[in-house]
């Protein structure tokens, strides 16, 4: 029975690796292919809706298809489909909730997003010295990262979406909602940084979802996303001015903790 359960991070890397090479592939096509023919005299608001919409649209949409059949399944789906449930049907569903909050998402990140360039544009414009700019900026960017990210994505995206779709039955704690989560508390760390941290997203979102289902308290995963925030910050820039560091940096967090992650938790939802 041990042997049955085991999850090489080899076959992990071969399930997950079509998908992410997929989406990442959309993203080029985007941003090097469609963008600089049709996007050069779009205005912000616009040019990150399209991002948001049609990148993660359908990238997401290949990444999730492509590995749909990882073994990361509820049991109680698995349960409803071996006593007839309706595939076609379950999948419909899982594919217009995503399409839903997909939307939600768009717009509740644009705004933000437009904030926020609001905010970078005044404080790189201040009059005076440049100490205080630069004070300024970072005391910005703390608060940003450590306070306003965290609360904001897991009150919005954990507490008041995922887990209404969960409680409305709809779809349980599975690979969909794993990917689910970790697209929507993602998308607003920018196209170009959010396609190359997709794994890295998808084990923190899985993390967290664990957590907060076995604490039942929201705040024991906002603590943890800014904890989580302040490392993937503040090592990068630590290690600014070493770049085999910052490449080891990005080796080990974007595809070797991923792949362990996923592994890991692939054994516990066999057990």
């Amino acid at each position: 029975m041990a042997e049955a359960t085991k999850t090489p991070i080899l076959r992990c890397a071969v399930r997950i690796l079509p998908g992410y090479l997929a989406m990442v592939a959309v993203y080029l096509l985007y941003r090097f292919g469609f963008y600089p023919l049709f996007g050069k005299d779009w205005s912000f608001p616009l040019r990150h809706t399209m991002e948001l919409c049609v990148v993660y649209g359908v990238g997401a949409g290949i990444f999730y298809l492509s590995v749909r059949r990882y073994p990361l399944q509820n049991a109680a789906i698995q349960q409803k489909r071996g006593e007839g449930g309706d595939d076609h049907r379950d999948f419909r569903e899982k594919v217009r909730a995503w399409t839903c909050l997909l939307v939600i998402q768009s717009g509740l990140s644009v705004p933000l997003l437009v904030l926020v360039e609001m905010v970078r544009t005044s404080i790189f414009h201040m009059e005076g010295t440049m100490v205080r700019p630069n004070v300024t900026f970072v005391s910005f960017y703390i608060l940003y990262f450590l306070i306003l990210r965290p609360v904001l994505e897991e009150m919005i995206f954990r507490e008041i979406i995922l887990r209404r779709i969960g409680d409305a039955g709809r779809f349980r704690a599975s690979l969909f909602t794993a990917l689910l989560s970790a697209f929507m508390v993602y998308l607003m760390d920018g196209i170009s940084q959010a396609c190359a941290m997709l794994l890295l997203a998808f084990m923190w979102s899985e993390l967290y979802q664990r957590m907060e289902g076995r604490s039942h308290r929201l705040r024991v995963t906002i603590i943890l996303h800014s904890f989580s925030n302040l490392w993937i910050v503040l090592l990068p820039w630590l290690l600014k001015s070493s770049r085999p560091g910052l490449v080891i940096y990005a080796v080990v967090w974007i595809v070797v903790v991923p792949m362990i992650a996923i592994d890991w938790i692939a054994r516990l939802n066999r057990r």
